[in-house]
């Protein structure tokens, strides 16, 4: 049996453990896709938060910070707009335990 730690936010379950493994990863995709949202933002290093926040509060993108950006991705329903990011990234999919809504 594979042991993970479970991370619950606004109604979705993720797999922390593999969230870890991949955080780069998907910190380079983030900035290489300004116009996708990875909306797993409670969860980065307080150092990869930084890089988002700077990337953010740029001409790139019309918000104050990271978090402002997800606050609006929110707003459309967090566990559709997690659904809808890992139906178009399926190769991710192990990030979410389960849906609990």
């Amino acid at each position: 049996m594979v042991e993970y730690i479970e991370q619950s936010f606004q109604g979705v379950i993720f797999n922390l453990t593999y969230f870890k493994t991949i955080e780069e990863d998907l910190v380079k995709y983030q900035l290489d896709h300004p116009s996708e949202c990875i909306p797993i933002m409670p969860f980065f290093s307080e150092e990869n938060k930084k890089i988002l926040d700077d990337f953010y509060v740029s001409d790139i993108v019309p918000a104050k910070s990271y978090d402002d950006y997800m606050f609006n991705i929110v707003n459309q329903g967090f566990p559709d707009i997690v659904k809808l990011f890992l139906s178009e990234h399926p190769g991710w999919s192990k990030l979410v335990i389960k849906y609990d809504y």
